[in-house]
């Protein structure tokens, strides 16, 4: 199920008037094992940088049911420069909580852009 705009966005201003334009394309190539390489397109000319995101679904440890409580949490993975366009980063397909979703904001003053569409990961068997 997709993510929705308020789950993956960092916690801070959005939508001033000083937002950078959100990025967009993001892709995600498996390099080796343990290595993800992500790339997007840079549709900004004021950002201050990148922030690469991984969110992950989880649920409580559940004995009968869980009722559909599940939540989603969110790491700060990379934290990159202006005009970039890609990172590798460790893949993190061993969480323990199923498949892992990268996504990709511009920054500003403080200021976030949307998140790229995320790229979901398959989890390790």
């Amino acid at each position: 199920e997709p993510l929705a705009d308020a789950d993956i966005r960092p916690l801070a201003a959005i939508g001033s008037r000083n937002t950078p334009a959100a990025p967009s394309n993001l892709s995600a190539v498996g390099a080796s094992t343990n290595r993800i390489d992500l790339t997007w397109q840079d549709n900004s000319t004021v950002e201050d940088g990148y922030e690469v995101w991984l969110s992950w679904l989880y649920a409580p440890r559940c004995d009968v049911a869980c009722n559909g409580d599940q939540s989603y949490d969110l790491v700060l993975v990379a934290d990159l420069p202006a005009n970039s366009t890609s990172v590798g980063t460790l893949a993190h397909l061993d969480y323990p909580y199923g498949n892992v979703t990268y996504l990709v904001v511009a920054r500003k003053n403080g200021s976030y852009s949307d998140p790229t569409d995320g790229v979901t990961v398959a989890r390790l068997p």
